[in-house]
């Protein structure tokens, strides 16, 4: 089964946030939204979040602004993927599941915490 735009979205929110070690409020009040909110986003429950709001995620989070859009279901051009080298050229093609998702996430939480090298 394909998750929806909105899960593929909230899944990256979550991940994003777990990764950084971050409370749902730590990362909501920054970014000027409620805790409530964002754990709608990250279950999957929000079909249109504005963009201003995910350009504020995005921020907090330190994550790619475009890619929370597309994300969301947003059409948004490819080509900073084409030119932010070749880990952005492979991940273009198609989107990750979730188990690679997190495979993904939990490989980089441990190479940024110096447990792989």
């Amino acid at each position: 089964m394909v998750a929806s735009n909105a899960e593929q979205l909230g899944n990256t929110l979550r991940t994003a946030r777990e990764l950084k070690s971050k409370s749902l409020k730590a990362v909501a009040d920054p970014a000027d939204i409620s805790t409530a909110y964002l754990l709608k986003l990250e279950k999957g429950q929000v079909e249109s979040p504005s963009p201003h709001i995910l350009h504020r995620l995005a921020a907090e989070l330190g994550i790619d602004y475009l890619d929370l859009m597309r994300k969301a279901g947003y059409v948004v051009s490819n080509d900073k993927a084409r030119s932010g080298g070749r880990l952005a050229h492979a991940l273009s093609g198609e989107p990750l599941t979730e188990d690679e998702e997190r495979a993904l996430a939990t490989y980089l939480k441990m190479y940024r915490n110096g447990q792989v090298r």
